[in-house]
Parts: C-alpha cells; sequence; structure tokens
C-alpha cells in the first residue's frame, strides 16, 4: 500500500538521520490518523530504515570521493608514511649500532639517508596539515547535515500543520455544503408554499 505522506518522507532529506525510534513513532502516528494499517507498520519502519542506511552509505561515499578528488591524504596513506619514518629510524639504529656497517657505508650513503629523512619528516607535516584539513572539512559536512536535519524536521512540522489546516478547511468546507443544501431546500418549500 503506498500513502502519499511515506512517499513525502521517504524523499525527505531526513533518511540520512532517521532512527528505528523515529520511524516508529512516525508509523504510529500514521496509524492513529487511519493512513496506514497496523499490519503495515513493521514492513513500513523496516522499508525506512534500510532506506535511511542505504542514504547514509550513500553519503559516506560521496565525501569520500569529494575528499579523495581534492587530494586529501587517506589515512592509509599516512600510516603508510608513518611506517617508512620508523622502518628508516631502525636501519639509523642498526647502522649506528653495527661498526661493520658503519665502516663500510660512505659518508654519501649517510647524507642520502638523512635527506631521504627529512623529506620525509616533510611530507610527514603536510600529511599532518590536510589530516587537519581534512578534520575541518569532515566538521563543516557534519555542521551541513545537522543543518539539513534542522530544516527537514521544521518542513515535517510544518507539513504536519498544513495537513491540519487542510482538514479542517475539509470539515468547514462540508459544513458550507451542508448549510447550502438545506437553504436551498428551505427556498424551495417556501417557494412552494
Amino acid at each position: 500500500m503506498e500513502l502519499e505522506p511515506k512517499r513525502i518522507l521517504l524523499a525527505g532529506l531526513g533518511l540520512l538521520s532517521l532512527s528505528q525510534k523515529d520511524a516508529e513513532r512516525y508509523a504510529d502516528e500514521m496509524v492513529e490518523k487511519g493512513e496506514l494499517q497496523k499490519e503495515d507498520i513493521k514492513s513500513f519502519v523496516k522499508e525506512l530504515v534500510y532506506r535511511a542506511r542505504d542514504e547514509r552509505n550513500e553519503f559516506k561515499k560521496i565525501i569520500a570521493e569529494s575528499l579523495s578528488s581534492i587530494g586529501f591524504a587517506s589515512r592509509n596513506d599516512y600510516k603508510n608514511l608513518l611506517d617508512k619514518v620508523e622502518s628508516l629510524k631502525e636501519k639509523i639504529i642498526k647502522f649506528k649500532e653495527s661498526k661493520d656497517s658503519e665502516a663500510s657505508l660512505s659518508n654519501k650513503t649517510l647524507e642520502s639517508l638523512k635527506d631521504e629523512i627529512k623529506k620525509l619528516k616533510s611530507d610527514k607535516e603536510l600529511y599532518e596539515k590536510e589530516k587537519l584539513n581534512q578534520d575541518k572539512t569532515i566538521k563543516d559536512l557534519k555542521m551541513q547535515l545537522e543543518n539539513a536535519e534542522v530544516k527537514r524536521n521544521v518542513v515535517e512540522r510544518e507539513n504536519l500543520l498544513l495537513k491540519k489546516k487542510v482538514e479542517e478547511l475539509d470539515i468547514e468546507l462540508k459544513d458550507v455544503k451542508e448549510k447550502r443544501k438545506h437553504w436551498k431546500w428551505k427556498k424551495q418549500t417556501s417557494v412552494k408554499l
């Protein structure tokens, strides 16, 4: 059974933050209003929750692709860089401990290792700066999501108020039609007399 309010709810941005409790509460309200049968609650709630999960996953995928496309380093990139730095540190420590290795390496090789360490430290600083930028971007995206959720709640409340107003106007219209019908009848009976 496809219901208009159900389609409206599924189309809303609020699916990103829809919880099981929210879906159950909304379904209960629809049952009270006669817009949903009690036996359809479970499937309706299940559908809402699955769609909310799918929307959240899609949103996460879009964020990851966006961050990747603007050149932000991933956590794996950062971890790999730290692993390389640690590996070089271990090589240097082993190098210093081994007098045989120290004798066989030339100053040029040692300078090369030092330059590589400097470059890796520089890269590490860049990655840390990018990570801070990523954290800020993620924080901004979360803020946008929260703002969208607030807007969704406002729209939901407005929709409920509009629906209530339409119901009130329908009742008034029925009253006016009934009075008009009664007035016509009264007019016809008075003309006959």
